[in-house]
């Protein structure tokens, strides 16, 4: 299915750019064009690119030997080779780390020092190619701008934002612990590595460029040479993005658009990209089809060779941590990207979620044992749960077709999810209470991080300041896109803070703080929320309740003496848009949308309507798009009375098991049931489903199986 989707992207994208050429040009022309071309053109053009796989090769080798697992060449070129290929067919990372951790495990690379090679290739070659697109895009249109008008305010507040984020994590939760694993590994020579992979790169991107130019010149000479290398770098990266299979489409739609604006003939540039895509594949299935012996030959091991030491560095560790420290900061950071029937989620830390929780089921495998919860059967949940959501779109599927809503959003979409909890668990299951806690402080640095944007731009807004609306509306948002979706954050975010800090000053100003952004938000379900989920989770643990009515105190203090206050000797609007404005029309929206549910839901009560239908009749009958604004209900209607309970009955059976536990109960009992409780009461009237953050700290409190004595030390701070 991901591969279906793959495809019909890069059709599409190539459908597109075929109109294009045929509105400015006659397509007949196309094969005249090709004729155009010498032999020897195209010789040169395709040595080229096999000379940059070559190279690539070369990076890859290199990579390698600096993580302390040297390959011999003739690997390199099979992993680079077999993998590009692997990419284009599956899902283009997905694809590339499958194929090269099947061939690379026969020589003696766990997978995940796989994961860190490519990663790390991928990291260097984006840069480069990025840096030669800027620079091409400066030489073509002359300079290079933000348009704050256009996007580019919004643009800046993100990557304050990460950047922020990144910090406050760093100085409150990672930075300690970072700093003493990776300060024994710098040296002198660290330069020197990075800088040879650079060059390397360069030099991969240089002979992509040479093929484009090459192509690019036989049709137009009279264009100058450095024009058509810009361009080409704009191409090259464009084709880079994992959003086809092996850039088809975006590299021609790219091209068309690229070389247009140098003066290059559609039809001619269109004839270029295909030209270039077509034998860069033919050059990686020649390498592949050249090394395959490599499939054939068994390694013990690197470090079983003569002469070469085993690697100091245990990259499978620095995994563990690494993925759910970086999804803990990202998952904050969400973009909605429109689609045909309506919009797809995007979170920042959704790369990083996948590859933990494919690692996560790597090594349960390697293991060959069952993950471990603090649930019994939790191991049957997750699957009843996913072929709940299999059964309900093949339904779907069968009453009104395929739909990418369906699919993407909700399918994958629930995959993803998983990923999201088994990359909590990864870290949790390996490093116990240490790991819970380094995690959880992430979270309440990075939320906090985000927020103190939000509110800075409160404070001004208060203080008379006129802030554009789409950097802040009535209500604070965070990059969530949705005050109630950020309202639910934060609820967990507070969770997080108070159960990481313990004593000082940030015990009571941080869950202060997000108190107040609670507040800010908005959001009427989240005050719900608080007010059942705050007091279930004291009840786990009475002892926090001092430091609970501190932290409520000052955030009344936070709300009043610093923003309302300031507000009212200055004249500013102190209540703009909390509320005061579009709760009557989303009432009247969530109504709509619950009677619909129900009704569907009576319509077929056991089985449902299939996943997708509500989104699926509505855009048929209005050509709008509307989800259900209730988790419950769109879970009866769309998977019915069986596949809701297959879905449900785990939540409750956590929190069951969790207020059954004796005394003294630990953090990840008070963490389970005041994030499952708020996300039952915000479930109510909003669709909270697929809310990443839940899902992270929902598999890291089940992830923490621990003994008494540890559960009497935890309950005591």
């Amino acid at each position: 299915m991901r591969r279906w989707l793959q495809a019909s992207i890069s059709i599409a994208l190539i459908l597109a750019a075929v109109i294009w050429v045929g509105s400015n040009t006659d397509l007949a022309s196309l094969a005249e064009t090709f004729a155009e071309l010498s032999p020897a053109i195209v010789i040169l053009a395709a040595l080229s690119l096999f000379v940059g796989a070559l190279c690539a090769s070369l990076r890859v080798w290199l990579i390698a030997h600096d993580l302390g697992y040297p390959l011999r060449m003739r690997d390199a070129v099979a992993a680079l080779s077999i993998g590009q290929l692997a990419g284009g067919i599956f899902f283009q990372l997905v694809g590339q780390l499958i194929a090269r951790g099947a061939l690379l495990a026969r020589r003696g690379l766990p997978v995940s020092v796989t994961v860190v090679l490519t990663g790390y290739e991928r990291v260097v070659a984006f840069s480069v190619s990025l840096a030669l697109a800027l620079a091409g895009g400066w030489l073509i249109f002359g300079r290079v701008v933000l348009d704050l008008d256009g996007g580019g305010l919004e643009f800046l507040e993100l990557a304050i934002g990460l950047i922020l984020a990144v910090l406050v994590g760093g100085v409150l939760g990672w930075g300690r612990r970072v700093v003493k694993s990776v300060t024994p590994h710098l040296h002198g020579r660290l330069a020197l590595l990075i800088s040879r992979s650079v060059c390397v790169s360069v030099a991969t991107q240089l002979c992509t460029m040479v093929a484009y130019v090459v192509l690019a010149r036989a049709f137009s000479p009279s264009l100058a040479i450095e024009d058509l290398a810009a361009a080409s770098a704009v191409v090259m990266l464009a084709a880079s993005l994992p959003i086809s299979l092996a850039g088809w489409g975006v590299r021609e739609v790219s091209a068309v658009l690229a070389l247009g604006a140098i003066g290059m003939s559609p039809e001619e540039a269109l004839v270029v990209a295909v030209l270039v895509g077509s034998m860069a594949l033919g050059v990686v299935a020649t390498l592949a089809l050249l090394t395959a012996g490599a499939w054939r030959r068994e390694d013990s091991g690197v470090a079983s060779r003569p002469g070469i030491k085993a690697p100091k560095i245990d990259y499978g560790t620095g995994l563990v941590w690494a993925l759910p420290l970086t999804v803990a900061t990202a998952v904050f950071f969400q973009v909605y990207v429109p689609t045909g029937t309506g919009q797809l989620n995007v979170n920042f830390a959704d790369p990083a979620a996948i590859m933990g929780g494919t690692l996560f089921v790597i090594w349960a495998m390697r293991d060959r044992a069952w993950p471990q919860w603090r649930l019994s059967g939790f191991n049957i949940h997750v699957f009843a749960a996913s072929s709940a959501f299999i059964i309900a779109f093949i339904i779907g599927w069968n009453s009104f077709g395929w739909t990418a809503w369906a699919f993407t959003s909700k399918l994958v979409g629930w995959f993803v999810l998983l990923g999201y909890g088994a990359t909590g668990a990864l870290l949790v299951s390996r490093a116990g209470t240490d790991g819970l806690s380094t995690l959880l402080r992430t979270i309440a640095a990075a939320g906090l991080a985000v927020l103190v944007i939000d509110l800075t731009l409160l404070i001004l807004r208060f203080a008379g300041v006129q802030i554009p609306e789409n950097l802040l509306g009535g209500r604070i948002e965070g990059f969530s896109i949705n005050a109630n979706a950020f309202a639910f954050q934060l609820i967990l975010t507070f969770f997080a803070a108070l159960l990481a800090f313990r004593d000082g000053y940030k015990a009571v100003v941080i869950p202060a703080l997000i108190l107040a952004g609670v507040w800010f938000a908005g959001s009427r379900a989240s005050f719900g929320a608080i007010l059942v989920a705050l007091p279930l989770a004291l009840c786990m643990r009475p002892k926090l309740i001092g430091r609970v009515g501190r932290a409520c105190l000052c955030g009344l203090v936070i709300v009043i003496a610093v923003i309302y206050l300031p507000a009212a000797l200055l004249g500013g609007d102190a209540v703009h848009g909390v509320f005061t404005s579009g709760f009557a029309d989303s009432d009247a929206e969530r109504m709509l949308t619950l009677e619909a549910a129900w009704q569907m839901f009576l319509d077929s009560p056991l089985f449902g309507a299939g996943l997708g239908a509500f989104v699926h009749d509505h855009m048929t009958t209005t050509g709008e798009f509307l989800v259900i604004h209730s988790t419950p209900l769109w879970l009866l209607a769309e998977f019915g009375l069986f596949g809701a309970l297959l879905i449900g009955v785990p939540f409750v059976r956590v929190a069951l098991n969790e207020i059954r536990r004796p005394f003294p109960r630990d953090d990840a009992a008070v963490l389970l049931i005041g994030s499952i409780s708020a996300f039952a009461v915000m479930s109510l009237a909003h669709e909270m489903m697929y809310q990443r953050l839940f899902w992270l700290v929902l598999g890291a409190g089940l992830a923490l199986t621990v003994t008494p004595t540890q559960m009497q030390r935890s309950a005591t701070r």
